[in-house]
């Protein structure tokens, strides 16, 4: 079975950066979802749970070709942000998904910041940063799949790749 790895976190909390150094590392191909950010902003219900139920085809599409995938954002945004904007929130299609990702073994990870000083999320104002990484921790006992919370406040991309590769 491939390797399935998806970050998340708040904006600035060195998802991208991990994503292309485990990428380089692993020989894996990192996929950012078209429309993540589109999705942390949808008020339009049918497209978020056509965006929810694109998860099912990816995983199938994972499962039937083996294959290995570093995902920067994806579908724990979704039960996240919903809950910021007060959106509808699809617990059954995300459930579904989070079943068919656990399924490959996919290892979820959380990047946070003890602090806030370089936090940059465009749409989430910084007094509600660590609220956000509340709803995270709620995902985190939600899911079906591996998780791994890391902390990045120290910008240590060594050990940060080192603790994902260890809880692969």
């Amino acid at each position: 079975m491939g390797k399935i790895i998806i970050l998340e976190g708040c904006d600035g909390a060195g998802k991208t950066n991990i994503a292309e150094n485990l990428s380089k590392i692993l020989q894996i191909p990192v996929f950012k979802p078209y429309g993540q950010d589109i999705m942390r902003k949808a008020n339009n219900p049918e497209l978020v749970k056509n965006k929810i139920y694109e998860g099912i085809i990816v995983s199938k599409i994972l499962w039937l070709t083996n294959s290995s995938l570093i995902f920067d954002r994806y579908y724990p945004s979704e039960f996240v942000y919903s809950r910021v904007f007060g959106r509808p929130f699809y617990e059954n299609e995300l459930k579904e998904v989070d079943i068919a990702f656990s399924a490959l073994g996919s290892l979820i990870v959380v990047c946070y910041k003890n602090n806030l000083d370089d936090y940059k999320d465009e749409i989430i104002d910084k007094k509600y940063a660590f609220s956000l990484m509340n709803i995270y921790d709620e995902f985190l006992e939600w899911t079906n799949c591996k998780k791994l919370k890391l902390n990045t406040t120290d910008h240590d991309i060594n050990r940060e790749v080192h603790e994902i590769i260890k809880a692969l």
